[in-house]
């Protein structure tokens, strides 16, 4: 494991004098395994800031540093430190047909047609810069064959001499939430009220490229219109193949980027592109310049994914790409998950124990967050306020930085802002629903009035197995006020196979002549 490594150098020419941070990149793509050769120089005069960090654990990945080789010390004068490394491909089925799993994608994809690096995965880290503070980098990639296309959400790079080069004022933990992608990419680019959005998309669909590229920049433009925020001076979102034939998509929103990967079924339009380009894009607002997620940042997911969901939803009704019928068909999948899901009890300490380990963990923050939003807004209605509306105004300028500050957390300010609408009993929502786990009620007016519920018996989801380490009724604890004197002693609760009480919900006859239905589709 590398702990730091202090390193000294000589002097840079051209671009990296001018940056205090640079990171070149060589590609080595007849090596094996396939590689890039980094050089990465920083201002430093005092020897403590020639150290470098150990590669640091995202997305529940804590060895990247497998696939970091030959760390050593580069060049040094007095005012500037390098150090050298290597950064190999670390899919090892990139280049065969099978597919590439999910988790595999957060690693460096580094194959023969294409390359996909976060930097996260790959950028060694010198310890002097502070992760907020925004600096002066310069990244520059050389070594690509003739006809590869490079594109970065860092911003738009320049071609020059066969080397592409890109430099940005911005912070070191945004440079690691950067992706950066080359190869058999075709990329697009689109203009949103003077801001350049950048699609790059690779392999073979069912629908043509012309097709994802406008539904995307609909998606894009829709959300940009809500929170009235065009401060985007580029973004990145990126589409390819994972090689499985169906049923499995997925990606990861970064800074200024939304990189995806999908399985051959993928179909656009669908609720299925709209629910991951709409969940991912608004991760730019939510909880990105809301506030801070914390050390902790799983305990608040219920927010940062579930109120993403519930936002997402609305804001593909209000905006026309779906039908009040769609939103009526996805709102019943997740009233069915919740109910069916045997960690629907699970305390959010339990959950943000297991989340990277059991799929019944990862999924109930989504579906906890989306239920109390849609109650919080049911009561916010009822007292003439609008939760899209208390959204917006805890919208800040430009992206909220990591901060452990209690009163800079999104939960901290959303909480805050929403006791001034519908008081102290959203407090009391998030011990019991959030914290303690207990179930959310679902009635038939939940959803507004466009809609209406009845209770019914439906067939349990499959919200997938259950790990080996889950194991039920093994974990006691004491009994909690609000479970009225019953015994809930199992951690996860094994939801038997068969059937589930649900609420299924329908569209009103004639729910667009309602004006009542019209304020609720306007709210956003």
């Amino acid at each position: 494991m590398i702990r730091w490594l202090a390193v000294l150098l000589v002097a840079l020419p051209a671009l990296g004098a001018e940056c205090a941070l640079e990171y070149r990149f060589t590609a080595r793509l007849d090596a094996q395994p396939r590689r890039f050769e980094v050089e990465v120089s920083w201002d430093a005069r005092d020897p403590a800031e020639r150290r470098v960090l150990p590669m640091p654990e995202w997305a529940g990945i804590t060895d990247f540093d497998r696939a970091i080789h030959d760390l050593r010390a580069g060049d040094s004068t007095a005012t500037r430190a390098s150090a050298k490394y290597d950064v190999l491909n670390d899919v090892a089925n990139i280049d065969t047909d099978t597919g590439i799993l999910h988790r595999d994608f957060y690693r460096n994809m580094i194959g023969a047609r294409y390359f996909q690096l976060f930097g996260w995965a790959m950028l060694v880290r010198p310890e002097r810069f502070k992760d907020t503070a925004p600096i002066d980098v310069c990244l520059s990639v050389a070594g690509l064959p003739a006809g590869w296309t490079f594109a970065t959400s860092l911003g738009e790079a320049r071609l020059e001499n066969g080397v592409y080069s890109v430099a940005a004022h911005i912070s070191p933990i945004a440079l690691r939430s950067a992706v950066y992608l080359g190869g058999d990419f075709r990329v697009y680019r689109r203009d949103i009220e003077g801001r350049t959005l950048l699609i790059a998309v690779r392999g073979d669909w069912a629908f043509d490229d012309a097709t994802f590229v406008n539904a995307t920049t609909s998606v894009v433009r829709a959300h940009r219109t809500f929170w009235n925020d065009y401060e985007f001076p580029y973004y990145l979102i990126s589409l390819l193949p994972n090689r499985l034939l169906r049923g499995s998509s997925g990606g990861t929103g970064l800074d200024r980027a939304f990189a995806m990967h999908a399985s051959s079924d993928f179909a656009v339009p669908s609720a299925l592109f709209e629910q991951l380009i709409g969940h991912e894009n608004l991760h730019s607002w939510v909880p990105r310049r809301i506030g801070s997620m914390g050390a902790n940042e799983v305990h608040r997911y219920w927010f940062s994914e579930g109120f993403t969901d519930y936002l997402n939803h609305r804001l593909l009704v209000s905006s026309g790409i779906w039908s009040l019928e769609d939103y009526a068909r996805e709102l019943n999948r997740i009233v069915l998950q919740y109910h069916g899901s045997r960690a629907r009890n699970a305390t959010n300490d339990e959950l943000a124990e297991d989340f990277w380990k059991d799929p019944a963990a990862q999924r109930m923050p989504y579906l906890r967050g989306e239920l109390i939003a849609l109650r919080w807004e049911a009561a916010m209605a009822a007292h003439g306020t609008s939760l899209q509306a208390a959204l917006r105004k805890l919208r800040r300028d430009g992206v909220v930085i990591s901060s452990n500050d209690p009163k800079d957390l999104a939960t901290a300010r959303l909480l805050s802002q929403l006791r001034a609408d519908i008081g102290e009993a959203v407090d009391r929502d998030v011990e019991s629903y959030i914290e303690d786990g207990d179930t959310i009620p679902v009635d038939a007016a939940l959803l507004g009035a466009c809609f209406t519920g009845k209770r019914v018996v439906k067939s349990r989801p499959d919200m997938g197995s259950a790990r080996g380490h889950i194991r039920p009724a093994v974990i006691p604890r004491p009994t909690r006020p609000a479970e009225r004197g019953t015994t809930r002693d199992s951690y996860f609760v094994p939801r038997a196979a068969g059937r589930v009480e649900t609420v299924e919900f329908h569209v009103v006859p004639g729910a667009l002549d309602d004006p009542k239905c019209k304020r609720w589709i306007e709210a956003s």
